[in-house]
């Protein structure tokens, strides 16, 4: 083992118990079932976030529209609510 790096050395530990066993560069490996499922695990999990993403984005602009319209119905009801003009003070300035 002279000469040979810490890495190469852990590398070349048996993998028969299902522990983690370091590779160089890449990180940690581990026996192919246990990295599968996780691997498995994993894009479930980033299907699923990808998922209630989209779900928030159309939330939000679900929510945003019904805002704007709360907004419009509000103006207009203040409009509709401003006391209306006599017909006899409009017809004053435009018979004169």
């Amino acid at each position: 083992a002279v000469g040979k790096s810490v890495t190469e050395a852990k590398a070349k530990k048996s993998t028969r118990t299902g522990e983690m066993v370091a590779t160089g560069d890449k990180g940690l490996k581990t026996n192919d079932g246990v990295g599968t499922f996780f691997k498995s695990k994993i894009e479930q999990l980033e299907a699923k976030l990808r998922e209630k993403t989209e779900n928030l984005r159309r939330l939000q602009a679900q929510r945003n529209e019904l805002n704007t319209n709360v907004r419009l119905l509000r103006d207009e009801l203040q409009v509709l609510q401003e006391p209306g003009s006599y017909v006899g003070e409009i017809v004053k300035p435009m018979g004169k």
